[in-house]
């Protein structure tokens, strides 16, 4: 499937932030959690490089 858009790589980056927005109440509540803190990090590190993926795939020029 040709995606020119590059929309195939915004809406996994898109649900890793909501779910990386959604988990600090929870680990605000459940400081010493070193599972939760570690869920916390690897979403937060996930959406970064989604986010960088696909800004680096808008900013390549096409060939054709």
């Amino acid at each position: 499937m040709n995606d020119s858009n590059g929309l195939g790589s915004y809406l996994p980056g898109a649900v890793l932030l909501l779910a990386t927005v959604l988990k600090p109440p929870a680990l605000c509540r459940n400081p010493r959690d070193e599972l939760l803190r570690s869920v916390c990090v690897l979403l937060a590190l996930a959406a970064a490089k989604a986010g960088r993926t696909s800004a680096r795939r808008d900013s390549t020029p096409s060939a054709g």
